[in-house]
């Protein structure tokens, strides 16, 4: 009995190791890489909201843009990271954003300015009004998307024909 005991132990010891590991993992590491992450985003994007899906259950907009300006002519960051919350490619963008809770939000047809070097977000009407400004990027402090839906929109919207 004394030997099964001693499997027991260090059975339960190597389980609780690996659940530490995973917290230590999604509490430091990933908050870290996505500071590193908007250290370094430079992209910018100007252009036309066509296609919008409202709050989810994560509040969480879906936007695609066409654009008419950008300094990237591809911006895909899925092999490199897990965490990401735009797309863009054959001037077409597709980004998360958090919802506004003042409930001053997009439009179809309104005007869109990505600034990752000032870390903001400009909308304006589609007569050219002022609607908001966000001034911190959707990563920073949310980090759930739903990135299954977003991959389907960029193949959909980019895919040459």
């Amino acid at each position: 009995m004394e030997k099964e005991e001693k499997y027991i132990v260090i059975g339960a010891f190597l389980f609780m190791s690996a659940v530490f590991f995973v917290i230590m993992y999604v509490m430091f590491y990933l908050p870290i890489k996505s500071s590193l992450y908007f250290d370094k985003f430079d992209l910018f994007i100007k252009g036309e909201i066509v296609y919008l899906e409202s709050p989810n259950k994560n509040n969480v907009n879906i936007v695609v843009i066409k654009s008419d300006s950008s300094n990237y002519t591809v911006y895909d960051q899925r092999d490199s990271l897990n965490i990401y919350f735009c797309l863009y490619k054959n001037n077409i963008a597709i980004i998360y954003d958090n919802a506004d809770l003042r409930g001053v939000d997009y439009s179809i047809g309104d005007s869109l300015i990505l600034d990752g070097k000032n870390n903001t977000i400009i909308c304006k009407d589609s007569l050219g009004n002022f609607k908001f400004i966000k001034e911190k990027l959707p990563l920073s402090n949310k980090m759930f998307f739903p990135k299954r839906r977003i991959n389907m929109l960029f193949e959909q919207y980019t895919e040459t024909k």
